[in-house]
């Protein structure tokens, strides 16, 4: 697991680095958004989830991130810039 992966896998889990070094991803693993979503709440991310990472072999159906929600896009006009709209986003969100 690099770097990146042990910071996304400490952010979403609370878990200690020792637990990231020798089991990222478990079955039955909860992470935040699991923990909100069970209690109502919408959580998700817009961009990049939870990876580069293989939660899919715990078990896990959805993102540990929560739902994608990157419906708007736009034409980033530069070669490496992403084509989501995060401003339009954040206007729907308010």
């Amino acid at each position: 697991m690099n770097m990146l992966d042990r910071r996304r896998f400490l952010c979403l889990t609370g878990a200690t680095a020792l637990f990231v070094d020798h089991t990222p991803w478990v079955r039955g693993l909860k992470v935040y958004t699991d923990m909100l979503g069970s209690k109502g709440y919408h959580v998700g991310y817009t961009g990049k989830g939870c990876g580069p990472t293989d939660w899919n072999a715990a078990g896990r159906k959805t993102n540990p991130a929560g739902a994608a929600f990157n419906r708007h896009i736009h034409k980033s006009g530069s070669k490496g810039i992403s084509n989501i709209d995060y401003a339009r986003k954040f206007q729907e969100c308010l």
